[in-house]
C-alpha cells in the first residue's frame, strides 16, 4: 500500500500561492515528498474529478483516491494530515 501525497494549485489561485511555502516547510521537516500538480498543465487530467476547489490536498492509495482536503491549512494542520494519513 503505498500512499502518494499531491497539491493540486494554479499559478493564478491567491490561497495556493499562499500555500505553497507551508507545503514545502513542513514536507522537507517531516521528510516527505508532496507533488505539486498545476490544474492548467495536462498533468492535471487524472486529477480532474477530485477537485471542488482550490488549493487541493489529495492522497492517493495505490493510484486511487484515500482523502482529500480543501483549502488553505496551517503548518499544524498540515502536519496533523500528513500525520494522519501516512502508511
Amino acid at each position: 500500500m503505498t500512499k502518494e501525497f499531491v497539491l493540486i494549485h494554479a499559478d493564478w489561485c491567491g490561497p495556493c500561492q499562499s500555500f505553497k511555502p507551508i507545503i514545502d516547510k513542513v514536507s522537507k521537516e517531516l521528510g516527505i515528498t508532496i507533488k505539486k500538480v498545476n490544474m492548467d498543465s495536462e498533468e492535471f487530467a487524472p486529477f480532474q474529478s477530485y477537485v471542488r476547489a482550490l488549493p487541493t490536498m489529495v492522497v492517493l492509495k495505490d493510484g486511487e483516491l484515500y482523502t482529500d482536503m480543501v483549502g488553505v491549512l496551517t503548518e499544524n494542520q498540515l502536519r496533523d494530515f500528513i500525520k494522519d494519513n501516512e502508511d
